[in-house]
């Protein structure tokens, strides 16, 4: 029912992740780097997905570096 907050050499990331039945959502953003996203799936199993190495990889590029 709240924002992870996670401090990294990058800067601080905050991060939200939710869903319903059939439905995953997940955010983030960097308040330094003045960017974020959100990603909605329409399957229970979106959370694969947000777990995924390669997809937290992509998150640490666009919103870290």
């Amino acid at each position: 029912l709240g924002w992870e907050i996670n401090d990294t050499p990058g800067g601080r990331l905050f991060q939200h992740q939710g869903g319903q039945a059939g439905v995953q959502a997940f955010t983030a953003a960097s308040l330094q780097r003045r960017s974020g996203y959100v990603i909605l799936t329409n399957s229970d199993n979106g959370w694969k997905v947000f777990y995924d190495e390669r997809f937290a990889g992509l998150v640490n590029e666009i919103l870290l570096t």
